[in-house]
């Protein structure tokens, strides 16, 4: 029985999600020790220049450096100028849009891929710039006892902030993941790289430790290498946006294999298949460089980059002027959000509240329900934002009406709806204009044809004023002074 009380399943629901914010802010803070504890133990580390480390001249340690900081800031730059572009574009479109709410997901990609890009670039700068004989604090662990690796451990701990970012960016693009989820990638990939910093600066100087040196290295190793597992079964179980899973599951699998190779050159270095220079500076640079720019080439390829362009000409439901326009999700069609005129009570007038099923409280008729459906999957498989209409019967408030229904497509978990009025029951409505001369009463079509907007108008027996602007199309005085008739007759 309890778990049919709304307002305990409403309880329950946000007991879990508080649990879920409290293990995630427990998560936050252990990786924040992790890093404050390796960032002190760097300092302590002994300092090595760039030849000593690589063993080779200052001109054949740059040149990767040179590349990588070349594309990072041409990437940061393109990011850039897409930012301009996504803002003047946000500029322009209706807020409640679905359009809206694809661009914004974009800008925040965006916004993460020239953080990246920019910090990126910063770093391989100040590398091309190091000079030959510079010394720099590195660690010194190694697989094997007796043995040292010498390895810089400033880039893992900036990759800390800036790696977990890109799965983040993939599961906005590709998946219907919230923030909440999406932060769970961001976590468990920055326990990947606090523990790979903490493999490479185990003191191998330590003789009466508990756990000798040399396993403290695997351990730590082991221990980054589950956390990133943890990050690529994550990204897996994030249901992908029908669209463009086919694309987003390509970019996924070849998210996995790169991100794999990272243990894997740690490895061959340990076993002494590749050398230090091949692996700090060739094989890191150049997967650096595909892992970030693959978040890139993945927002601006294949059905992705169709629909930013089908933004360009095309308006969503909420671009023209519709009298109701409601938010459901999907595929459960449960209200998100009601829009109409901001002077009006939305629930009142239309009897849809947040949470209520749209398909089961506002269309009555099973073969309105079959058609809604119908067009709605007919919608999503087209790779654009043009909606398609059908004529229904709503029942708003428990009033039947006729409407015109605009749907658009599924994206990221909502559909948008766009209801259009074309009859109300009843005979006529008298309008009284502004300098009180009495109008003849018309029909609705005929004050959708000369407008709404031409003069502000009075009604008898509402109590909407005539300064509400051009928002107020007709059909909503309408209905706003038929639902007000019809509460009266029903006191009397």
């Amino acid at each position: 029985r309890s778990h049919c009380n709304p307002s305990r399943r409403l309880a329950h629901g946000s007991q879990m999600a508080a649990r879920k914010s409290a293990s995630q802010f427990f998560q936050l803070a252990i990786v924040a020790s992790l890093i404050a504890w390796q960032c002190w133990k760097l300092e302590k580390q002994d300092r090595f220049s760039m030849s000593e480390a690589y063993g080779i001249d200052s001109g054949g340690v740059q040149w990767p450096f040179v590349v990588a900081a070349t594309i990072f800031l041409m990437e940061f730059l393109l990011c850039f100028l897409l930012l301009l572009l996504l803002r003047l574009m946000l500029y322009f479109k209706d807020p409640g849009s679905g359009e809206v709410l694809f661009l914004s997901r974009l800008r925040e990609v965006a916004e993460m891929l020239a953080c990246i890009s920019f910090f990126s670039g910063v770093y391989y700068v100040f590398q091309v710039c190091r000079k030959h004989d510079d010394e720099l604090p590195m660690g010194s662990a190694s697989w094997f006892r007796d043995t040292r690796e010498i390895r810089e451990g400033r880039h893992m701990i900036l990759w800390t902030f800036l790696a977990p970012q890109q799965w983040v960016m993939h599961a906005r693009l590709y998946t219907k993941a919230s923030w909440r989820e999406a932060s769970n990638l961001m976590i468990s990939t920055a326990f990947t790289m606090v523990f790979g910093l903490c493999a490479s600066q185990v003191d191998m100087s330590q003789e009466h430790a508990w756990i000798a040196p040399h396993w403290q290295v695997r351990f730590f190793y082991t221990l980054a290498c589950m956390c990133l597992l943890t990050t690529f079964v994550r990204a897996n179980r994030f249901p992908m946006e029908p669209a463009i899973a086919k694309t987003g599951r390509f970019y996924l699998n070849v998210k996995y294999a790169i991100w794999s190779c990272y243990p894997l050159v740690y490895a061959l270095r340990s076993f002494e298949l590749i050398t230090p220079w091949q692996e700090e500076v060739l094989c890191y640079s150049a997967l650096d460089l595909v892992a970030k720019s693959l978040s890139l080439i993945a927002s601006s390829t294949g059905p992705l980059f169709t629909l930013f362009v089908s933004t360009w000409g095309h308006w969503h439901v909420s671009g023209g002027l519709h009298d109701i326009r409601v938010t459901v999700s999907d595929p459960t069609w449960s209200v998100q959000s009601v829009q109409m005129d901001p002077s009006t009570e939305v629930g009142q007038i239309t009897g849809l509240s947040s949470g209520s099923d749209f398909l089961r409280e506002a269309v009555g008729h099973s073969e309105d329900r079959r058609r809604l459906l119908q067009i709605s999957k007919q919608v999503d498989r087209q790779l654009t934002f043009m909606a398609q209409k059908t004529m229904i019967k709503v029942d708003l408030a428990g009033t039947p009406v006729s409407a015109e229904c605009y749907v658009s497509r599924s994206l990221w978990g909502s559909r948008q709806l766009a209801l259009t009025l074309s009859a109300l029951p009843g005979e006529s409505f008298e309008f009284h204009l502004k300098d009180g001369i009495e109008d003849d009463a018309q029909s609705l079509d005929s004050f959708r044809s000369h407008g709404s907007d031409e003069g502000s108008h009075r009604t008898g027996s509402t109590g909407l004023e005539g300064s509400q602007g051009k928002g107020l199309t007709a059909a909503k005085v309408a209905l706003h002074q038929y639902i007000n008739q019809t509460v009266a007759q029903r006191g009397q």
